[in-house]
């Protein structure tokens, strides 16, 4: 179900993701000292490695230094106006 207007995963977003080109993505962390990012917007962690409920995949940014998860990608993809280009 798409969001509403006064969803809790809003806080101001649209400034950096509104119109962004994302693709979708294996999670793989940038350095050795970096273990994990969050979904920008629910804030679940996605990690490399990790159980099987963990975060693996979801949409990010060209540079992959924003990640969105599955759930609040199909929940805001229409709002924010997001083009998809093909995995790499």
């Amino acid at each position: 179900m798409p969001a509403t207007i006064d969803d809790w995963r809003l806080h101001g977003q649209e400034r950096y993701l509104e119109g962004a080109k994302l693709h979708r993505a294996r999670y793989r962390k940038p350095d050795g000292e970096w273990e994990h990012d969050h979904c920008e917007f629910c804030w679940e962690p996605f990690v490399e490695d990790g159980g099987r409920d963990d975060l693996h995949e979801g949409y990010t940014t060209a540079g992959e230094d924003r990640w969105i998860c599955p759930r609040c990608f199909h929940d805001f993809e229409e709002r924010f106006g997001w083009v998809v280009a093909k995995s790499r």
